[in-house]
């Protein structure tokens, strides 16, 4: 397939339109517009776009053919928020070409919202017309189109036969820029995924040196109170109360400072929300995670020396300075 422009590329086209069912806007009314792709058939099929209601873009939309075109969802929901998607089949919007002349499209189908630029960008209206009925226009004439193809191959092994197909259509063609989708979307998530390492190179780094500091605190403080273990077990303590006893203080700090550090990683989401794409920056499974390290952390410890110190006969950790 073909088109005027391919998702991850920049220089899409944004015309002005009229509605067929409501009045003309008047001037200095806002305008309504939309993005507008020019498109051959196979276009949404061979991009993966999945189309919700109607038809996509076929070959039989030729010149002769009453004009038609595809309206993503965020067209439909902008411009007839009160129809549902099964209605907005079959309504036209127009580009007005003179005073006296508008070439009004029919809807033929709604396909889901691609992403157009970048991953983190809102939806917006867009439109696909037949790059067939777009060329029967001066006015709609596309000055070039971009080849997609889809494979079950390498990507890479198609480059020669189809410089080799086009060149039979036209020996002055040109082909370049050519690159496979992924690679299209690695560029574009180049500097976020950078952003993205690094902060979680240095998130990690964090975490590991918090670790170690609250473990570091955490077993100094209990390692020095095997005298304190020693009395309490001369006394009749069992070694298990004992334990559980220190675990409990131990872990006191820490669940203090889990609940300081939770509450201010809540009101940082707002920071990162623009590096996130497929998680929320309120990610259920993060702020579940990451504390329990810290408890598990803050537990071991607690834990370790306690057993430890309570290995030791009552009368050598009371002799102990």
């Amino acid at each position: 397939t073909a088109g005027t422009i391919l998702p991850f590329a920049d220089g899409v086209a944004q015309w002005d339109f009229q509605l067929d069912d409501r009045p003309p806007r008047q001037e200095g009314e806002q305008a309504w517009n939309a993005a507008v792709v020019m498109a051959m058939p196979g276009y949404l099929e061979t991009l993966g776009v999945p189309l919700r209601r109607g038809r996509p873009i076929q070959a039989t939309d030729g010149p002769g053919d009453p004009w038609v075109g595809v309206v993503n969802e965020t067209f439909a929901r902008t411009y007839w928020p009160d129809r549902s998607l099964d209605e907005v089949v079959g309504r036209r919007w127009g580009y007005q070409q003179t005073e006296d002349s508008t070439t009004w499209i029919t809807v033929a189908g709604v396909a889901a919202d691609p992403r157009r630029t970048d991953l983190d960008e809102e939806p917006y209206p867009q439109v696909w017309i037949p790059a067939l009925q777009a060329g029967a226009s001066s006015y709609f004439w596309p000055r070039s189109l971009r080849v997609a193809v889809r494979t079950g191959t390498d990507p890479a092994s198609l480059t020669e036969p189809i410089r080799r197909l086009l060149a039979d259509i036209d020996p002055d063609l040109p082909m370049y820029e050519v690159a496979t989708m992924e690679a299209v979307v690695a560029e574009r998530l180049a500097r976020p995924r950078l952003t993205t390492s690094l902060l979680a190179f240095f998130g990690l780094l964090a975490l590991l040196l918090a670790a170690v500091g609250v473990y570091g605190v955490v077993s100094y403080s209990v390692a020095g109170r095997t005298r304190e273990m020693g009395v309490r077990r001369a006394l009749g303590a069992g070694i298990g109360s004992v334990r559980s006893l220190v675990v409990r203080e131990g872990l006191r700090p820490v669940l203090f400072g889990v609940a300081v550090g939770l509450l201010g990683a809540w009101g940082a989401t707002r920071w990162v929300e623009s590096l996130l794409f497929g998680v929320e920056p309120t990610d259920p499974l993060t702020f579940v995670l990451i504390p329990a390290i810290f408890v598990g952390v803050g537990l071991a410890a607690s834990w370790v020396p306690a057993v430890r110190a309570t290995r030791v006969a009552p009368t050598v950790a009371l002799r102990q300075e």
